[in-house]
């Protein structure tokens, strides 16, 4: 009788936690892109993508896409500066910048 009793607490509280899952899933699925930004933005590297937007004449549909397009260009800087640190150290024979493509994968 206890082992039953046992099995069917275990049961419940399973699936209790399934359902806390799902209605937490459902909850960060709400959440935009925008405020699942975990970390600030420097005030230079935002400043650097409003440059980039102005130089380039770029604009977005909404913050979402934005947020997007500027976590992209800033793998994309990233990328830039370690490979041009490769080529300070002659172990590459180009260096790269930025254009009007780095907001795009």
């Amino acid at each position: 009788m206890k082992e039953k009793m046992a099995v069917k607490m275990m049961v419940t509280t399973q699936l209790m936690v399934t359902v806390l899952l799902m209605q937490l899933m459902v909850m960060v699925s709400e959440i935009s892109t925008a405020e699942m930004m975990t970390e600030p933005i420097s005030a230079i590297a935002k400043e650097e993508w409003e440059l980039f937007k102005l130089k380039h004449n770029k604009t977005y549909g909404d913050i979402n896409e934005e947020t997007v397009r500027m976590n992209i260009f800033m793998e994309n800087k990233l990328q830039v500066i370690e490979h041009n640190k490769l080529y300070e150290q002659n172990l590459t024979t180009f260096q790269m910048d930025t254009n009007h493509l780095s907001d795009m994968l």
